[in-house]
């Protein structure tokens, strides 16, 4: 019975809902005329206003090189986005650079040149993809200072807003990895020089330190740590926000995020309230992927206690949801008075044709 007044509710919602439908689209799941066609009825289907597609990924730039007539470049993209009313976002992954144990072959490549903003933990233990790979690290991040990535990422945004006419730009992975990989040399070297104290030596030493000083000195260096990790990363934002306003001044800057805001700030420094609320970027996707539904409202009931909804895009992790639970998702999206949402991801409505047809047959999109 719930379900149903759901569904319900959702009839009577979706004409007045104004809010963006989006859809991540990952590198070389868009490749071929086939996929578009694909795009094309989930386009129809979801009535989609958005799309972010995948331009960077492992400190490589991926744009779509058209190849045949069988295969699509980025060019054919954009023109579909246009012909169907979809704004587009160049999706931009920053600061997770690799996950391979070998080295890349590309001199270039951020990994080599940036060794200095290599992330690790404080005893500098955790130095391989492998390594990081066993502490449930994706692979190698590099901190928001490293010159060869943001030079990397400004020259790719340049290139896209000038050579393709490109508002949107949505970078993802704009975040440090969890503790303890929360270190580097320049990190470590800038904060010295700030506040006269390795912050990896007050880790390594913390018992140490905490029994010299007291545990009440430990604890708030430690915190100026965290504080100084969060003012770095919102830095790195307000710089390249800044550099592609300062291309495109109608440009859009938007960010993936952590959906709970407090493990965001500390365990992530991603301090995202801030960022909306000081206008630093012009929205966040909060990643709301939680397989729990009790847990996926209880991350928008925080998001709402922010009060800044119209700034707030939810994400919703299709890949373990069939279409009848996707739908309930969005209609407590659209409830509760966010600015839409954004399916992860095209690979999995591709791959699960059933759930478009799930959807197709919930009124929400019968407009």
């Amino acid at each position: 019975m719930a379900r149903i007044i759901i569904l319900l509710i959702s009839i009577l919602s979706s004409i007045i809902f104004a809010g963006q439908r989006g859809i991540w689209v990952v590198r070389n799941s868009l490749s071929t005329q086939n996929d578009l066609e694909i795009l094309q009825q989930i386009t129809r289907t979801l009535k989609l206003t958005d799309l972010y597609f995948q331009v960077r990924a492992l400190g490589k730039d991926v744009i779509p090189q058209k190849t045949n007539s069988q295969t699509v470049g980025l060019q054919d993209i954009l023109r579909f986005c246009d012909q169907n009313n979809v704004r587009f976002h160049a999706w931009i992954n920053t600061f997770y650079v690799w996950s391979l144990q070998s080295d890349p072959g590309d001199a270039w490549h951020t990994i080599l040149q940036d060794k200095q903003h290599r992330l690790t933990d404080a005893e500098m233990k955790l130095t391989t993809p492998d390594d990081l790979k066993k502490s449930g690290i994706e692979g190698y991040f590099v901190d928001p200072e490293a010159t060869a990535n943001l030079n990397q990422v400004k020259k790719l945004i340049k290139r896209l807003i000038s050579k393709f006419g490109i508002h949107g730009i949505h970078f993802d992975y704009f975040r440090l990895p969890p503790p303890p990989v929360h270190y580097s040399v320049f990190l470590r070297t800038k904060f010295l020089r700030n506040y006269f104290l390795d912050p990896a030596k007050l880790q390594v030493y913390r018992n140490e330190f905490s029994t010299f000083f007291g545990v009440p000195v430990y604890q708030r260096m430690d915190q100026r740590y965290q504080k100084f990790l969060q003012n770095e990363l919102t830095r790195s934002l307000n710089d390249l926000a800044t550099f592609v306003k300062s291309l495109e001044p109608d440009g859009v800057v938007s960010v993936a995020v952590k959906p709970d805001i407090h493990a965001a700030k500390n365990r992530y420094a991603q301090d995202w309230q801030r960022w909306i609320s000081d206008e630093i970027c012009d929205y966040v996707v909060m990643m709301n992927y939680a397989p729990d539904h009790n847990a996926f409202k209880k991350n928008l009931k925080m998001a709402k206690s922010i009060k800044r909804d119209k700034r707030i895009v939810a994400g919703i992790g299709a890949y373990y949801l069939d279409g009848l639970q996707i739908s309930e998702r969005m209609q407590e999206i659209e409830r509760m008075g966010f600015n839409g949402y954004c399916l992860f991801s095209f690979t999995t409505l591709k791959d699960k044709p059933y759930l478009i047809r799930q959807l197709s047959m919930n009124s929400v999109f019968r407009n």
